[in-house]
């Protein structure tokens, strides 16, 4: 409940990963529509002047933002598809995959760091374990 009411707390870290980049994201859409180029955050951050904490935002701390920053539109479509599937592998019954891909998507949505190889590392191995548990559970329920 803290972390809920500090979405519209203008300065707090909950409010800059959700609401304060969103000028940004709707920006990259409409100007770049196939993104930013590498290494244009801090810059263009600057432009922006959100506030973070005591000072003005200068990263993007959210994976799914991310994305779209340096992606654009296809960006946005990856982000929608990463939150597709964990909601369509609830409903289809495969709790595993939904588990695994939940924790996935809230990793890149607190991080920033979703194109370092240490966040393809972890995810790797999260899926990995999730594959081999549903075969587990397959080959003990025949």
């Amino acid at each position: 409940s803290d972390r809920y009411s500090q979405v519209w707390e203008v300065g707090s870290s909950t409010y800059y990963r959700v609401v304060g980049l969103l000028p940004v994201l709707e920006d990259t859409l409409i100007d770049h529509p196939t993104g930013n180029y590498l290494g244009s955050i801090k810059p263009v951050l600057q432009l922006y002047m959100i506030p973070h904490g005591i000072s003005y935002g200068e990263s993007i701390d959210n994976g799914l933002y991310l994305l779209v920053f340096y992606f654009g539109w296809l960006g946005l479509f990856a982000s929608i598809a990463a939150i597709i599937v964990p909601i369509r592998a609830a409903l289809q019954g495969y709790t595993i995959y939904s588990l695994a891909s939940t924790a996935i998507l809230f990793g890149a949505f607190f991080n920033g760091g979703i194109l370092l190889p240490e966040f393809a590392l972890v995810s790797s191995i999260i899926i990995y374990s999730a594959r081999q548990q549903h075969q587990l559970q397959s080959h003990t329920q025949q």
